[in-house]
């Protein structure tokens, strides 16, 4: 699993530094949560389009879309954050955003989780007759027609879970379109004016 997430992590990787490179270079950084939060919520929807037939080429490069939506994302709601904030509460603002951001991964993993687990169970009890999920080695020696209706109904599961994440995705392109942009800092340093 890990080495079919590398699409992901690739697009993510070179979408970020493009990203950063870009922010640095003409100080401009709302658009890109906005694009990164669409291409996140299109690259689920092309995810939720997979069946049982589709390739790795197919499912990778709809990663890569994800990936790069999540690139153009994630780090500069930090730098926007850290932007906003008087310097004074630099550290607690990069914390907050981390903490929420862990918070609110560990809530959508077990929430998305729950929900891909129950469509499986259904799936696998129409299929094979009992809850429980198999293993690719329990998979491989079901009978070929058995097999072929569990990989389709596995696909289903997870692909309708892909769906049901485009409508907060959708959300979470509205909320980016709300960010205000303003000049990026120069500085870390305050300036102190003295009156004599």
């Amino acid at each position: 699993s890990g080495l079919l997430l590398v699409p992901l992590m690739f697009g993510m990787v070179v979408s970020s530094t493009f990203a950063g490179a870009l922010v640095t270079r003409t100080g401009r950084y709302r658009i890109f949560p906005v694009i990164g939060t669409a291409l996140i919520t299109l690259g689920l929807g092309l995810l939720g389009t997979l069946d049982g037939s589709s390739t790795r080429l197919e499912s990778g490069a709809y990663m890569v879309v994800v990936g790069v939506g999540m690139g153009f994302t994630m780090q500069i709601i930090v730098m926007a954050t850290q932007n906003e904030v008087p310097r004074t509460d630099l550290g607690i603002a990069t914390s907050a955003v981390n903490f929420f951001r862990s918070i609110g991964g560990s809530i959508g993993v077990a929430l998305v989780g729950a929900i891909f687990s129950s469509r499986l169970a259904g799936t696998v009890r129409e299929v094979i007759g009992s809850g429980g999920a198999l293993d690719p080695g329990e998979v491989q020696q079901l009978p070929p027609g058995t097999r072929a209706r569990y990989v389709e109904g596995f696909a289903d599961a997870l692909t309708s879970t892909f769906w049901l994440l485009v409508p907060v995705l959708a959300v979470a392109v509205g909320l980016a379109l709300l960010l205000r942009e303003r000049p990026l800092r120069t500085s870390n340093h305050e300036v102190h004016v003295v009156e004599v």
